[in-house]
C-alpha cells in the first residue's frame, strides 16, 4: 500500500529512551520552542518544534541554534535514528527512489489530547504548478516538491490504547486513546480512482512509520491523550538505485 510500520516487538525505540525523550519535551514547552504551524488552525491544530543534532553546539551554522539547549542523549538518539534511514535505504537498494538526502532539522509535532485537534487529509509531496500556487507559494513549496518518503517516530507512551473497533470514516472518537494516522491506500492498489480504503496506524510509543510521500494521503485523527510525533522528510531521485549491499 506504500507504507510500512515497525511496532510491537519490532518497535525501534525502547521504553526507557522514550520516557527520557518525553521528559525532555517538557523543557521545549517551558523554553518557548513550540509554535503554531503556518498552515493555520483550520488545517491543523498542533504545535511544532524544529530539532537539529547541532542544537546548542558552539560551531552551529545558524546563530539561533547556538543559544539553544543541546539535545539530551535520548532525543539525540531518536533524531539520528530517523536521519539514518535514508542511508540504509540506499545501502539496501530501495527501488522506488534513490540518492536519498535529509534536512538537518526534524519536526516534533504536539497534538493536545482534547478529542478535537488533528490534521486534515493531505499529501506531504507537492507537485502543484507555479500557476496554481503563485510565485511566493511555489517558492515556499520547493522542499516539498523533492520529498519522496516520510518517516515518523512516535514518542508517546508505549502503552497507548488502540480502539476496540475501527474508527469510522468520519474519524469520530473511538474508545481508545486515539491519535491514529489514517493512511489512505493509493488508488492503484484497488484499481478504483479516489478509493477511500485506509489503514489507521496507532501512534504507540517506539513505533516507526515510513510511507511514500508522493502517493499516501494521510490525516491525523484526534486523541484523548497528548500526542507526540518526530518527523523526518527524505528527498531523493525517482527510480531504482544501485544495490550497494553487494559492493
Amino acid at each position: 500500500h506504500g507504507f510500512v510500520v515497525l511496532e510491537g516487538r519490532d518497535a525501534v525505540v525502547k521504553d526507557g529512551v522514550l520516557a527520557a525523550a518525553r521528559a525532555e519535551v517538557s523543557s521545549f514547552f517551558s523554553s518557548g520552542r513550540f509554535a503554531r504551524s503556518v498552515n493555520g488552525k483550520s488545517v491543523r491544530q498542533d504545535l511544532v518544534c524544529w530539532l537539529r543534532e547541532t542544537d546548542g553546539a558552539p560551531g552551529a551554522l545558524d546563530p539561533d541554534e547556538r543559544h539553544l539547549k543541546p539535545l539530551g542523549p535520548e532525543m539525540l538518539h531518536c533524531v539520528r535514528l530517523l536521519r539514518g534511514i535514508a542511508h540504509e535505504l540506499d545501502l539496501l537498494g530501495y527501488s522506488t527512489s534513490h540518492d536519498h538526502q535529509v534536512h538537518q532539522q526534524l519536526q516534533l509535532g504536539f497534538y493536545p489530547g482534547d478529542n478535537q485537534s488533528g490534521y486534515v487529509r493531505h499529501l506531504d509531496h507537492s507537485d502543484r504548478s507555479l500557476f496554481d500556487l503563485g510565485l511566493l507559494g511555489w517558492i515556499r513549496a520547493g522542499e516539498r516538491r523533492k520529498r519522496t518518503l516520510t518517516a515518523i517516530l512516535y514518542l508517546n507512551d508505549p502503552a497507548w490504547s488502540p480502539s476496540s473497533v475501527p474508527r469510522s470514516a468520519s474519524g469520530a472518537p473511538g474508545d481508545g486513546d486515539g491519535g491514529e494516522l489514517r493512511c489512505y491506500h493509493a488508488a492503484c492498489d484497488s484499481g478504483q480512482p479516489g478509493t477511500q480504503a485506509f489503514t489507521d496506524v496507532v501512534p504507540t510509543g517506539g513505533s516507526l512509520l515510513i510511507f511514500d510521500a508522493r502517493r499516501i494521503e494521510h490525516e491525523v485523527l484526534s486523541s484523548s491523550r497528548d500526542r507526540f510525533a518526530l518527523t523526518c522528510w527524505i528527498t531523493g531521485t525517482l527510480g531504482p538505485g544501485k544495490d550497494k549491499s553487494q559492493t
